[in-house]
């Protein structure tokens, strides 16, 4: 079994274990702190609005009378919403960034490049990234509700997963020329 996505560390999360190995001055660490505090506050206030424009996108959409106009205002908002969530986070980086000395960010960078590989190399084989699951029904898929005709019981997603398994072992792909 994989991790579920709550339990699986968002990105730069899994950095802040690398701090003792960078061998922060006091006034690294005090800067540090200062900016993580700012940034989880303002992050708070991001995601809040994120999560307020996204109820209100599927308001709009779900209403009894939809209004295109509505609707795409409301994905405008998300975007809006999303857009100042990645501005924030490439902020707090920049900032951070920028408090590391040369040979402190070099080290940084391995450190993150080997919990890269480690993540990568952690996954069972022939498995991939984790596909954003669905967010609505494909008709010309089964769901994970319906047989997926094997009559082995194996869950439709390792069916899914077989498939693309062996897909990757064609020429290209198994793309259609």
């Amino acid at each position: 079994t994989t991790p579920t996505q709550a339990e699986q560390p968002r990105p730069g999360e899994g950095d802040m274990k690398f701090l003792p190995a960078l061998d922060l001055s006091d006034e690294q660490r005090t800067q540090l702190v200062a900016i993580a505090r700012q940034h989880q506050q303002d992050l708070a206030v991001a995601q809040m609005r994120l999560r307020q424009a996204r109820r209100a996108l599927n308001q709009a959409i779900y209403a009894e009378n939809p209004e295109q106009n509505i609707v795409s205002e409301r994905a405008r908002d998300v975007a809006t919403a999303q857009e100042s969530l990645t501005r924030l986070n490439a902020q707090t980086e920049l900032k951070v960034r920028q408090l590391l000395t040369p040979e402190q960010l070099k080290r940084f960078r391995e450190l993150r490049r080997r919990q890269r590989e480690e993540r990568i190399g952690s996954r069972p084989e022939g498995e991939q990234r984790r596909l954003p699951r669905e967010r609505f029904p494909n008709p010309n898929r089964p769901s994970a509700t319906q047989s997926n005709g094997d009559n082995n019981n194996t869950p439709p997603a390792e069916v899914l997963r077989e498939r693309r398994r062996l897909r990757r072992q064609l020429p290209n792909g198994g793309r259609r020329p």
